[in-house]
């Protein structure tokens, strides 16, 4: 084996780092880009630290490719060159604790909504008021139209009506625990 062969374990685990690095950076930016996906309780912040934390392990993970890439091309003597498998070593070690703390966040992330209670998401809200809706009307050729969603305070206000005509509902879901509170028939 010679000095070469030693630092394809670096290697191998910085670009499956990169690889899982990005990927977890799609789905963040995928959840950071609709502002109704983000949650609105203390998870929130669970999940901003495991972002934090990814890119993180992006960063070191791609200066460890860029020191032993330098290292592995190197005229120098293996033996005299400890200073660059230094930051090689180091910067590996970095990302391996960064991937390991997004790990852990995103673990607490998912343990602050499974058991925390959390808050409902709008989708949530909206299928439970069409639900209910659909129970009240009673003539089957009604069609229920969605008109409109806005979150006022601590409630989301859903909007339907039936058939484009004059008859219309409006809905009032408590964020927190996903009830329908109040549907308003106008007539």
């Amino acid at each position: 084996m010679n000095d070469k062969d030693k630092w394809s374990a670096h290697l191998e685990y910085l670009k499956v780092a990169i690889t899982l690095s990005t990927a977890i950076l799609a789905v963040a930016a995928a959840i950071y880009s609709d502002a109704t996906k983000i949650p609105n309780d203390a998870s929130k912040w669970a999940l901003l630290a495991s972002v934090i934390f990814v890119l993180l392990t992006l960063v070191t993970s791609i200066s460890g490719v860029i020191y032993l890439s330098n290292f592995l091309i190197r005229t120098v003597d293996a033996t005299l060159d400890t200073g660059r498998a230094r930051k090689i070593t180091k910067s590996a070690g970095a990302s391996f604790f960064c991937f390991l703390a997004t790990g852990f966040c995103i673990l607490l992330f998912f343990l602050m909504r499974s058991f925390g209670g959390g808050v409902s998401l709008p989708a949530s809200a909206v299928d439970s008021v069409s639900a209910l809706l659909r129970k009240q009307i009673s003539d089957p050729a009604d069609r229920l139209n969605f008109v409109r969603f806005e979150m006022k305070g601590s409630k989301y206000i859903v909007d339907y009506m039936i058939n484009q005509g004059p008859t219309s509902f409006r809905a009032s879901v408590d964020v927190t625990t996903g009830q329908v509170e109040l549907i308003e028939r106008k007539p």
